[in-house]
């Protein structure tokens, strides 16, 4: 009760949940916009049957799914060990700046201008990939930044209350929202322009709230 008074609980809470909303539309979506972008890749190729545009968009899909998952796994010790270089602020920035941009990329995959197939198959798995380093690497550093600012006595409970109001915030509302866009808009496109406008919020958030290198403060006693 005694961290959630404290303007540092509500800001890595926040933090979490700005960065956390793009990457969960994202993977929540994965399959049907890896399918789609797959799919544009074949009938750019020039292929004409229907058979082999749908093959390749389940191919497609598949790999971009399995690239997101190992690189999601790789990113959390990742940005943790970068943490303790660069401090949580730097890192955290470094972390929310990489999604805007690559969210941003992502949303070109599906664009008609990007006449070449090599190209409209690399972008999309590309993207999806790094998107889950800088995913993974949030949930990391949010929690690197819990034991930092209050110790480790009560972190289980702390962080576990930041993680149901970030996390699980965003992982309700996030697959709603990009599902929602997509069907508005007819393409994935507004979903990752309104990711990485909330990962653009939580960049700033992290450089004017977030302690800077060895400044950060530990309650010990909680």
């Amino acid at each position: 009760q005694d961290a959630m008074l404290t303007r540092e609980f509500w800001t890595i809470a926040l933090l979490f949940f700005l960065a956390i909303f793009g990457g969960v539309m994202v993977v929540s979506q994965l399959f049907p916009f890896m399918t789609e972008a797959g799919s544009l890749a074949a009938a750019l190729q020039g292929t004409d049957t229907s058979v082999s545009v749908v093959t390749g968009g389940t191919v497609l899909a598949t790999t971009g799914i399995a690239a997101q998952a190992l690189a999601n796994s790789l990113g959390r010790p990742a940005w943790g060990w970068l943490s303790g270089v660069l401090g949580l602020r730097i890192s955290m920035f470094l972390c929310s700046t990489m999604l805007i941009g690559l969210l941003l990329l992502a949303s070109l995959s599906e664009s008609a201008f990007l006449g070449e197939r090599a190209v409209a198959s690399a972008l999309p798995i590309f993207s999806i990939a790094l998107i889950g380093v800088a995913y993974g690497g949030v949930i990391s550093l949010c929690a690197v930044a819990s034991a930092a600012i209050f110790g480790s006595m009560y972190l289980a409970r702390i962080f576990g209350l930041i993680f149901c109001m970030g996390f699980g915030l965003a992982g309700l509302l996030g697959p709603w929202a990009g599902a929602a866009l997509r069907q508005s808009s007819g393409d994935y496109d507004l979903a990752f322009y309104v990711g990485a406008s909330l990962a653009g919020l939580s960049a700033i958030l992290a450089v004017l709230m977030l302690p800077r290198r060895g400044r950060e403060r530990r309650h010990s006693d909680w």
